[in-house]
């Protein structure tokens, strides 16, 4: 916790005393509390009354052989699965571990990508972003999707306590693999 310009701001989880209770983890994102006004004696009335903004998580990433690093801005930190052919292709593996951001709150650190384009199942480009020496996936962007891209989540600090919050293209996946969240036959609607 830190104090900006009069404001309790804090990262990770949210702890505001309310009428001697404890609040905690709202909404499974950051919180930055403006104005704490009074306190509030019940948890709907602090929902409804308090005054907050979402402050996005920072996290970092790096490749393999660590000559690239990144960082990125999520809400959640949670793995979306993708069982598709190609990610099965790109990946050696079941499938791979991801979340989609807005490109924006993406940030290069270190080190430089390459990229190669192929046709995604929409007919649309598909450009594959990777490290230059160990070729580790960072992330794609599926031009169908405009100014998201797709991340790789298990590159990110942290990631191997992250929980799945989602799986995609579920009638490509392996007739072996539990399902360990909801399953998407192809993507999520919109």
């Amino acid at each position: 916790m830190y104090r900006e310009g009069g404001a309790e701001v804090v990262v990770g989880v949210v702890v505001i005393t309310c009428g001697g209770g404890v609040v905690k983890n709202l909404f499974g994102a950051a919180l930055a509390v403006k104005k704490l006004g009074k306190y509030f004696r019940s948890f709907v009335n602090y929902l409804i009354f308090l005054n907050y903004t979402i402050i996005m998580s920072q996290v970092k990433g790096h490749c393999h052989c660590g000559q690239t690093e990144w960082t990125v801005k999520l809400e959640d930190k949670a793995h979306v699965l993708c069982h598709c052919d190609t990610c099965k292709t790109l990946s050696g593996g079941a499938s791979t571990l991801n979340t989609i951001i807005p490109e924006s709150d993406f940030k290069l650190t270190k080190g430089d990508l390459k990229h190669y384009t192929y046709k995604g199942d929409s007919g649309n480009d598909v450009n594959c972003y990777y490290c230059p020496n160990c070729t580790t996936h960072v992330y794609h962007h599926q031009t169908v999707m405009g100014p998201k891209i797709v991340v790789r989540t298990i590159l990110l600090d942290g990631a191997k306590e992250w929980k799945p919050a989602a799986e995609v293209w579920g009638k490509a996946k392996m007739s072996w693999e539990p399902e360990v969240a909801t399953t998407f036959e192809m993507m999520p609607p919109e």
